[in-house]
């Protein structure tokens, strides 16, 4: 009996921390200039694209997520998430939330071979920052682990720079829809940091 409670403690106390891990969101020293990553991890692909349409599969049909908030060419950052990276995603610039939408798709592996084409086919929830000089999209994606998006912001909060409006659990990836007139100052292999890394200016 005295083993058992033994081992059901050590279960209870790994799972708490577990959580506690997976759910912390440390400080930041947001930067006042340029476009902010809105999450921690490293990036794997940064890809231009002259529209920015998003392709995706829902339950085995195509479909296409037209941004028509956006004009013009784009630049699109993609970020991987692992288990050990903070999970929080936070406003890349200030200005008012005007669209955030969830599709649904599937929860393919987010750390396989296919990890750059998770935002055409996995589940997801596209979020559209804009103020008066620029509209910023950040694509949160789930992954096989990672089945839960979670937002605590809505369309038409307004929120500062480095706010924390949602997160992703586990393992996962973000995608950020920057405009082309803005210069993408990060490389594939970096990593970047929720809230301090300056992806644009």
């Amino acid at each position: 009996m005295k083993k058992f409670l033994v081992g059901t403690s050590c279960v209870v106390v790994f799972l708490l921390g577990f959580v506690l891990f997976f759910s912390r969101a440390p400080s930041r020293i947001t930067p006042q200039n340029g476009i902010i990553s809105p999450t921690s991890g490293h990036v794997i692909g940064i890809e231009q694209e002259q529209t920015p349409n998003l392709f995706f599969t829902k339950k085995g049909t195509g479909n296409t997520v037209s941004l028509p908030e956006i004009t013009g060419s784009v630049s699109l950052v993609i970020v991987e998430l692992t288990p050990l990276d903070v999970h929080v995603q936070r406003a890349p610039i200030s200005g008012s939330i005007i669209r955030m939408d969830h599709y649904d798709g599937n929860h393919s592996n987010a750390l396989g071979a296919q990890k750059l084409t998770l935002s055409s086919t996995n589940e997801k929830v596209i979020t559209l920052f804009k103020n008066t000089t620029d509209t910023i999209g950040v694509v949160q994606v789930a992954g096989m682990a990672a089945r839960r998006i979670v937002n605590y912001s809505h369309v038409g909060d307004t929120v500062s720079k480095g706010f924390l409006y949602g997160r992703i659990l586990l393992g996962s990836q973000v995608v950020v829809i920057i405009p082309s007139n803005h210069t993408v100052n990060v490389h594939v292999g970096d990593r970047v940091i929720d809230g301090e890394t300056i992806l644009a200016n």
